[in-house]
């Protein structure tokens, strides 16, 4: 299917499209913030758009403008990381979710990169439901997509590890700094120990230390996977909204 991003579209053809029966809008939602030396900062963001591009491929919809900025916490000293309060972010994911709903869509597909948003995009969810009436869903897709994760990647996952070093490698090769990847970068999660901010810029589920694969090959078919795994995912729940008619 065609790929329709809303920013490029007048507003005759927005309007034409949504009487045509057009009621999906897929947002892409990320954060500025450290991910190790090997990957840029926008990372939680570059795969979420590449993302809501193979969904909507398969699914159909429209694409609005990615929201780049989210809720940062445990690396805000890293230099470029930002953040908006969680208030501030919060209500900018209602009004935009509002807003599109008065312009006729009826489904929104909030495409995240980044753990810190999660709740918060839910809250904003559930009041722009009862406001206006649209539906929504959130998608965070290394959540979603853990057994595929567990297939490709059984070691080294984390932030700005394996899995997320491999969904921007197949997203945006052209930002992989592999050469700047420091192995000894990490703080791995561990219950009971908690340092702020992280020590650290690229933070591990486990304690051993991580391994990180660089095979672009696996990380195109890990993602095509991936993406294959979501667009189900989604076009299940689409269609059982439409049913509900």
């Amino acid at each position: 299917m065609r790929i329709i991003k809303l920013a490029e579209l007048s507003w005759p053809e927005v309007r034409r499209l949504v009487d045509e029966g057009l009621d999906t809008v897929f947002i892409p939602v990320g954060t500025l913030e450290a991910h190790g030396k090997h990957l840029p900062i926008g990372t939680d963001f570059y795969i979420p758009e590449r993302i809501a591009e193979a969904i909507c491929s398969k699914v159909g919809g429209a694409i609005a403008p990615t929201i780049p900025y989210g809720v940062t916490r445990s690396l805000i000293s890293y230099p470029g990381s930002l953040t908006l309060t969680p208030s501030t972010f919060k209500s900018m994911i209602k009004e935009v979710a509002v807003s599109l709903g008065r312009s006729g869509f009826r489904f929104l597909i909030f495409i995240n990169g980044h753990g810190g948003n999660t709740e918060l995009i839910k809250e904003a969810v559930r009041e722009a439901y009862f406001e206006a009436g649209i539906k929504g869903m959130v998608l965070d897709w290394w959540h979603a997509g853990k057994d595929i994760i567990e297939k490709y990647y059984p070691k080294g996952q984390g932030h700005a590890l394996a899995e997320e070093t491999a969904a921007l490698m197949a997203s945006r090769p052209d930002l992989l700094r592999r050469e700047h990847y420091d192995e000894n970068d990490y703080f791995p999660y561990q219950e009971g120990l908690w340092a702020y901010p992280a020590p650290a810029s690229m933070l591990p589920y486990k304690r051993e230390k991580p391994v990180v694969d660089f095979d672009m090959d696996r990380a195109r078919k890990f993602f095509d996977e991936l993406c294959e795994y979501l667009a189900g995912e989604v076009k299940n729940v689409v269609e059982k909204w439409r049913s509900l008619k």
